[in-house]
């Protein structure tokens, strides 16, 4: 149950941000193949104004003066971290920008053991 509650609290922070990508079924796949609204839907994956403002919010957390320096070392540490979880999933996600659909059989496990490990990082 308390798992459920950490899901929705992620679900929640991030404020219907989708990354650029829908899942669809076989049947909604033979629907949109081909239609020009399709082209327009993929063609928006990954926006450099998100990379942009990701890379802001960053650079205001790490670049915060107020702190102490073994503070701001542990939080450095902890960003770092997470770059390393979240990274490999971004730029994976970016590789073949030509193929329109991405095939991600057995996501579910994979994603929740992810998040798993973000949470050790970021729940201290």
């Amino acid at each position: 149950m308390a798992e459920e509650n950490i899901y929705q609290d992620l679900e929640n922070m991030f404020d219907g941000e989708d990354f650029g990508f829908n899942a669809v079924n076989e049947d909604e796949l033979a629907e949109l193949t081909g239609s020009k609204e399709t082209e327009e839907l993929f063609s928006s994956a990954a926006k450099s104004e998100d990379i942009q403002r990701l890379e802001a919010k960053l650079d205001a957390i790490l670049s915060d003066k107020s702190s102490n320096s073994d503070c701001e070392e542990v939080l450095r540490g902890k960003m770092q971290q997470i770059e390393k979880l979240v990274f490999p999933l971004l730029i994976n996600l970016k590789k073949n920008p030509d193929k329109e659909y991405i095939l991600w059989p057995n996501r579910t496990t994979i994603i929740d053991q992810q998040i798993k490990r973000i949470l050790g990082v970021t729940r201290f």
